[in-house]
């Protein structure tokens, strides 16, 4: 009853923190909710929300950074209809294991563009490594997006655009888990954005299996060069040097796994009228030494051993946008040359990925529109494999009013199987299976969006249905091997209200209501997984040189498994940030960040591991522009 009490009292203080303070005129921009706001995401042109056939959010970075948070992962979680899960601090990614976040359930279901090329590895993506300063806005695209961008976008698509310029400025936030550095640089048509942070030790956060995190290194770099009005060139690396120890029960180090990871993403583009192209370049380099602890009598004896990992790939996207007999059309062709590489593996794999894509939309009448779109997909392993899909999607949006519209989308989406689904490594338990056949299932959504003088409303009702998720089976002799045998659906509505009430006060609410299940093969029965239910609010204070935000997230409902894989609860997630801001002068500004307001022990994941989230943990910013 005390907690109880004390989180109530802390969450009355930050909301009051969060009300008007008399101050002088600033700087900081008060966010408007607009139907108005463009996005490129959902068409693959320019679009405004009202004239969208999906639910589409997008985010600044102002608004990103109002939630207290230095990386992408660690904002968006506080995003309605995305459901956060993290093995480590702040989204920090474990290993090969990273934070997810799940587009209406579907745990993996995400595809993440980086300015509109896909950047996802293997199945994974890393926004833990997206740190907010390269970040000019996020869009995030619900529902079935395959037909414009391909493989995994069963969830959704979350498009990061990076800043193109910057404005010169030095960051310093020292906080109680280490400091963090950064520069912004502009140089003409060059630009630079730095960010170097030191984590501190979390100590055990997964109490199962007395797993923490060491202290750690962060680099973050973005280049971005402007050659002239057709041609863009921008570079993102990371580099993340941490240590993940486990214990033992009297406390002993029982192994240390020192991890580096490291990526590249380049890319060049061109545009020159209707016509869009990028080439560009994914890379990750994975490092890991382990060393195993046993204490005979007497002494201490360590073993060390090394795995290597390493995903490439390039590719080619170009695009074209034209108008015909009063339609809108879209087309575009993808080529993809993907190369995986382990220490675990019996041998390097590789394969070549084609896809071509078009898109058709047309006023049927002058409330109405239809747009029809299809995509085929051809794979081709360098063992002799063809893999093919093929995705038609139909949606329409009829404009009711001149400040509300309601739409349908339905769509097929599909997922590629990883390299380490196909191919066995050197592991006794792992059998390959060069058979396996994309994933493959429907999204049906209808939703409404209104617009009132200082407000917006949006409902949308989905249903995702996927009947051949790839899943690990027991085969017999202690082996598994990955097979399209598994199910999962998911029925819900959400509810999305913002409101700018009055000149400095503005607040967003969402609520996200489903029901996702799976099924362990067709023989099984559906069994609930997740949550059930989600809510997201954040209200946001800004008068003369004084901001205030607080974000919350609440992930209700939860079931998980436990170690024999039953079903069982799991306590509400309720993570709760705070941030205020000053500007001290024209070009100086101060700010005050506190992660896990309420100091809530959290568990940050889905499935038997339980890993929690970081206690209340505080930073204090200063940022000078020049």
């Amino acid at each position: 009853m005390r907690k109880w009490k004390q989180d109530i009292l802390i969450l009355l203080a930050g909301c009051w923190l969060a009300t008007p303070m008399t101050a002088a005129a600033g700087q900081e921009e008060q966010p408007e909710f607009r139907l108005e706001a463009v996005n490129v995401t959902a068409l693959r042109y320019e679009a405004t929300d009202l004239e969208t056939p999906a639910d589409i959010s997008v985010y600044t970075q102002e608004q990103l950074k109002r939630t207290g948070a230095n990386t992408l992962v660690d904002a968006l979680k506080f995003t309605n209809g995305l459901m956060y899960q993290s093995m480590g601090p702040y989204g920090q990614a474990n290993g090969s294991m990273t934070s997810k976040l799940a587009i209406r359930g579907v745990e993996k279901g995400t595809l993440v563009l980086l300015n509109g090329v896909p950047i996802n590895l293997n199945g994974y993506y890393y926004l833990d490594q997206i740190q907010l300063d390269q970040v000019e806005r996020v869009e995030i695209l619900k529902g079935s997006g395959s037909v414009l961008y391909g493989s995994e976008a069963f969830g959704g698509v979350i498009n990061i655009i990076t800043k193109k310029t910057v404005q010169n400025s030095v960051r310093f936030s020292p906080g109680s888990e280490g400091p963090v550095y950064g520069i912004t640089l502009q140089q003409d048509k060059l630009s630079m954005i730095y960010d170097y942070s030191r984590p501190k030790d979390t100590g055990i956060i997964a109490p199962k299996t007395l797993t923490g995190y060491g202290d750690s290194e962060k680099d973050n770099l973005s280049l971005g060069y402007r050659l002239n009005d057709h041609v863009n060139i921008n570079y993102l690396y990371s580099r993340t040097d941490y240590p993940l120890y486990k214990k033992n029960t009297d406390r002993t180090t029982k192994e240390i796994r020192d991890y580096t990871d490291t990526k590249h993403f380049l890319q060049l583009e061109y545009k020159e009228g209707d016509w869009l192209n990028k080439l560009f370049w994914n890379h990750q380099t994975l490092d890991n030494e382990k060393t195993a602890y046993k204490y005979p009598s007497g002494g201490v004896k360590a073993t060390i051993t090394n795995e290597s990992s390493k995903n490439d790939v390039w590719g080619l996207s170009t695009q074209k946008n034209w108008n015909h007999h009063g339609a809108n059309w879209v087309s575009g062709l993808d080529i993809q040359y993907e190369a995986y590489e382990s220490s675990k593996a019996m041998t390097d794999h590789s394969r070549n990925h084609y896809s071509a894509f078009l898109q058709w939309d047309k006023n049927l009448t002058d409330k109405t529109k239809v747009i029809l779109g299809a995509r085929e997909d051809l794979v081709h392993t360098d063992d002799g494999q063809h893999i093919d899909a093929f995705s038609p999607q139909l949606q329409t949006v009829t404009k009711i009013t001149d400040n509300s519209s309601w739409y349908t989308n339905i769509g097929k989406s599909f997922r590629m199987p990883t390299f380490t689904q196909l191919y066995k490594d050197k592991e006794s338990d792992f059998v390959s299976n060069p058979d396996l056949k994309p994933e493959t299932g429907y999204n049906y959504e209808i939703g409404y969006k209104k617009q009132y003088n200082s407000s917006q409303v949006k409902v949308a009702l989905f249903h995702v249905d996927i009947s051949d998720q790839i899943d690990w089976k027991a085969i017999g002799g202690g082996k598994s091997q990955a097979q399209n045998m598994a199910g999962f659906r998911n029925t819900g509505i959400e509810v999305s209200y913002d409101k700018k009430a009055g000149e400095h006060v503005s607040y967003s609410l969402g609520c996200s209501y489903g029901n996702p299940k799976q099924q362990a093969t067709a023989e099984d029965p559906w069994i609930r997984t997740m949550g059930r239910i989600q809510l997201t609010g954040s209200v946001n204070y800004q008068n003369g040189p004084v901001t205030t935000a607080l974000s919350a997230m609440y992930y209700g409902d939860r079931i998980a498994e436990d170690d024999s894989g039953t079903p069982v609860s799991r306590k509400a997630m309720l993570p709760v940030n705070l941030h205020i801001g000053y500007e001290l002068a024209k070009h100086q500004t101060l700010t005050f960040d506190v992660d896990n307001l309420l100091n809530r022990k959290d568990i940050t994941t889905n499935g038997s591991s339980e890993y929690y989230a970081m206690e209340r943990s505080y930073k204090l910013g200063y940022i000078y522009r020049f």
